[in-house]
């Protein structure tokens, strides 16, 4: 999937880069194309950031090895956002202002993909990320206009609440079901409230909704009501 990613985001680093050389009236090409990841690299979610990172650095290295693109060069600068909303404003801008990206391939999470996306729209720099579920990722809460230098290669929570409730209700047979999510995750909020509207769509009952924080160790409180 990762490899999937990193084709489509080349391909938009062709495209923002001639789009960009066009806006600026210049006639000489640059010979390469600065690509940016960016992603958790340190902190809680640091695993997801460096996975991410390390694929892109050996297939943009792969990539040059067999000629580029078009002729050029791809460069990959790398940010580290701490999964943090403000990092990636400021390694954004930083990487758009000073460092000559032309697209983005990231970060993982919802929260900072919708964030990073309020950057790239200002300067038409466009991403892709490879996990960001939330429909805001790609749509504009207020009216659901798409975002138009947003792009996901994963499934929205909508997509995947609906899967979930029809493999639940339609091939495992169930009818009623128990619910328990991560109350600190927007990821796992999303995915519960769209399998419940879905799963209920059907004729099932969700019967309880527990809550868990992460790091605990201990269930019996929820399981027992359960």
């Amino acid at each position: 999937m990762v490899a999937f990613c990193l084709t489509v985001f080349l391909l938009l680093g062709i495209v923002a880069c001639s789009d960009s050389s066009a806006k600026k009236g210049e006639t000489k090409e640059a010979e390469t194309i600065v690509l940016g990841f960016i992603g958790p690299l340190t902190g809680d979610s640091a695993i997801w950031g460096m996975v991410g990172s390390y694929a892109c650095q050996m297939l943009v290295k792969k990539t040059n090895e067999e000629g580029g693109i078009l002729g050029k060069k791809v460069e990959l600068k790398i940010y580290d956002n701490r999964g943090d909303t403000v990092e990636t404003t400021n390694a954004a801008r930083k990487a758009i202002l000073n460092d000559g990206v032309v697209a983005f391939i990231g970060p993982d999470a919802s929260s900072t993909a919708i964030a990073l996306d309020e950057v790239c729209a200002k300067y038409g720099i466009p991403h892709v990320t490879t996990q960001g579920t939330n429909y805001k990722v790609t749509q504009n809460e207020e009216d659901g206009s798409v975002r138009p230098y947003s792009f996901r290669i994963c499934l929205s929570d909508p997509q995947l609440g609906d899967v979930m409730a029809g493999y639940a209700y339609d091939v495992l047979g169930y009818r009623k079901v128990a619910i328990l999510y991560e109350v600190s995750s927007e990821y796992s909020l999303g995915i519960t409230q769209n399998f419940t509207e879905s799963f209920e769509a059907k004729g099932g009952a969700v019967t309880i909704t527990e809550a868990y924080n992460a790091g605990d160790v201990d269930y019996r409180a929820q399981l027992t009501k359960i």
